[in-house]
């Protein structure tokens, strides 16, 4: 048994035990996203902005900023159960940050840095719950040349690599890439594209659990005849120096905006918008010309398996509307979402999906329900269980939409993210392992744009400890704390005390007025207004602290009482060796006169002129609670007088 004034914690292993005592059920909040939070500053404007989440719940996101002479690339990091921290400058002048995360919360940014006359593709590394590193360089481009949309993705085990687009020859873009082993540094960049031809578009990267990169680009091609250009999406695998000849995907006249990712095994698929070109005539000043016209753009996809990749798949499935910015996320678990936009005839804009369970295919794609879809951006994410979100901008002035599903479920209706009444543009989205997520946007404040947040709260909170005494007295501060925990912080800490009374605070301190065994229940709160709970019991007893007064001595009869202060209901008992027991009841607090006689042996001496040590010692015993004990040394005292005297008197007289 634990004794009074020890500290009993119900940990984590211990709450299955602690909930079974709980007051009321946990509240299990709807997962809920919650209210916007501004990232960077004011009064300079905010692009370029990019999120990644961990498994854990902790959130980078990166933007840069306008200004003159700097152009900062800046970050803001939120670990789990706290707030965004205030902005980080990664760079002093850079821009198109770009940023990835392990599993385990290391994280690596990459953009462009202009420093004297070099365009710098750099990186910036970030170790779990650390600091972030200084500048890695990974290209540098002399002679005014540019080294220019960067991307980077990085696997479970910290292997990353960094794609970007350089400007060789006059006109000409190749992609370009640098790869690092887990725990190791960056290779020298490696060109993987046709040096003849140019690149067009940001490339798409991702890395397997081999440390083995996959990029995804957009290889334009000039044809002979009206249409000048084809586009073609090219995939090429490897690392370091060695990557393997890029390989056509695609096989419509006109291909663009790739989006790569890999399955569970390290297989890719990768979508893109495609179109047929068609030369039409037409009449221009009384002449017939021909005219390359682009039929409703698709979307498509291949994966590769065994290999090589498979046949073109079709996702989106109407030819007469065009089907455009493709995006796609692929869960540990190999779920796929694939979204993009739609226009009609009537050049109204939704948002289609089509999913994918590990190893199957896609199904026919769904409207996500909305009403007015900008064209400008969407975002998608999927965690390891297969729970997906995505982002877009809607309305004028525009506001920032999302849509979520649970693993196996349905995307459900949309839900504003930003605040109406100022345009929000270009979200971006992350998910974590639990289920919540991190959407980025930049909003005007009617001056400039601001980077802005909002987290989606997918759990209630957890109660990992709770710290109650096992015992204390009445009338004593009693100290209660609780370990409360949620991805996006708790917000409020509530005790009950079983007495009728409660308090808001961690820790807080409470005094009970009555002995008895008391429960008390901690709750947590989180933003979302989820809460859990656990519960205590603790041991109030009866305070027996009391406190020895005054003595008063009455010499004529050679006894004493001895005043004592009591803390409550109780009895009072007086023993020593030399004095008569004494016993009384004291029904409430306050003073309590005991008396003090001699016994037969004390009194004798006492009659015989003699002063009388006697050593009491007086137990309270409180209603409700244990005894205790104090010792007094008391000193017994008769004076002699009266009929005493008199025979003094007779004696003296005699003697003559």
């Amino acid at each position: 048994m634990t004794r009074p004034g020890k500290m009993r914690t119900v940990g984590a292993a211990g709450l299955a035990c602690a909930c079974c005592l709980l007051a009321a059920p946990v509240a299990s909040a709807a997962p809920t996203w919650l209210s916007p939070t501004d990232l960077s500053a004011p009064q300079r404007n905010a692009n370029n902005v990019d999120v990644a989440m961990d498994d854990a719940g902790d959130v980078v996101a990166v933007w840069e900023r306008d200004g003159f002479p700097s152009h900062p690339v800046q970050a803001s990091v939120k670990t789990a159960g706290s707030a965004f921290s205030a902005p980080v400058d990664l760079a002093g002048a850079g821009s198109a940050p770009d940023v990835a995360i392990t599993p385990g919360g290391e994280a690596i940014v990459v953009y462009t840095q202009l420093i004297n006359g070099i365009n710098m593709i750099r990186v910036r590394l970030r170790p779990p719950g650390g600091s972030f590193s200084a500048p890695i360089d990974v290209a540098a481009l002399a002679g005014g040349g540019a080294s220019i949309d960067p991307e980077v993705a990085v696997n479970g085990a910290g292997a990353a690599v960094v794609g970007w687009r350089d400007k060789g020859e006059p006109e000409k873009f190749v992609i370009q890439a640098a790869t690092r082993p887990a725990g190791g540094s960056f290779s020298e960049p490696t060109t993987i594209s046709d040096t003849s031809e140019s690149a067009g578009g940001r490339p798409s990267v991702a890395v397997d659990s081999a440390g083995e990169a996959t990029i995804a680009w957009t290889d334009i091609r000039p044809v002979e005849g009206p249409e000048e250009n084809h586009g073609v999406v090219q995939v090429s695998s490897g690392s370091g120096a060695s990557f393997s000849e890029p390989e056509d995907v695609s096989t419509v006249d006109l291909a663009t905006e790739p989006k790569l990712a890999l399955g569970p095994g390290g297989e890719p698929t990768v979508i893109w918008q495609g179109a047929e070109l068609e030369v039409v005539m037409v009449e221009e000043e009384e002449e017939l010309k021909e005219k390359v016209v682009a039929l409703p753009s698709a979307i498509e996809g291949r994966t590769e398996s065994g290999g090589s990749f498979g046949p073109v798949f079709e996702l989106s499935d109407d030819p007469s509307v065009d089907s455009f910015r493709p995006r796609l996320a692929i869960g540990a678990g190999g779920q796929a979402v694939a979204a993009w936009l739609v226009e009609n005839a009537e050049s109204e804009f939704s948002i289609e999906v089509a999913t994918r369970s590990g190893g199957g295919v896609f199904t026919s794609p769904v409207e996500i329900p909305g009403e007015e879809v900008s064209t400008s951006s969407l975002g998608v994410s999927v965690n390891p269980a297969g729970a997906a979100t995505v982002v877009w901008q809607a309305g004028a002035p525009t506001v920032v939409q999302a849509s979520s599903r649970p693993p196996g479920g349905s995307f459900g209706p949309p839900t504003d993210l930003s605040t109406p009444g100022q345009d929000s543009l270009f979200p971006e989205v992350a998910m974590g392992a639990a289920g919540d997520a991190v959407a980025v946007w930049r909003r005007f404040d009617g001056v400039n744009f601001i980077a802005q947040a909002a987290g989606f709260d997918a759990n209630p909170p957890q109660m990992r400890a709770l710290s109650v005494p096992a015992g204390a007295t009445v009338g004593e501060p009693v100290t209660v704390s609780a370990e409360g925990f949620d991805v996006w912080g708790i917000t409020a800490t509530e005790f009950n005390f079983g007495d009728g009374s409660s308090a808001v605070g961690n820790p807080v301190s409470h005094i009970y007025a009555s002995p008895g065994v008391y429960q008390v229940t901690a709750t947590v709160h989180d933003p979302a207004g989820g809460t859990a709970s656990a519960s205590g019991s603790i041991a109030i007893t009866a305070s027996n602290d009391f406190r020895l007064g005054k003595l008063k001595r009455n010499k004529r009869k050679g006894l004493a009482t001895l005043t004592v202060e009591v803390p409550g209901p109780g009895t009072l008992v007086l023993t020593g060796p030399g004095a008569k027991r004494a016993r009384k009841v004291a029904k409430a607090a306050g003073a309590v006169a005991l008396p003090v006689k001699p016994n037969k042996g004390s009194l004798k001496k006492l009659r015989r002129g003699r002063k009388v040590r006697v050593r009491v010692t007086v137990e309270f015993s409180p209603t409700g609670g244990s005894p205790a004990r104090r010792r007094k040394l008391v000193v017994l005292v008769m004076k002699r007088h009266g009929k005493h005297r008199a025979h003094r008197r007779a004696r003296a007289h005699r003697g003559r």
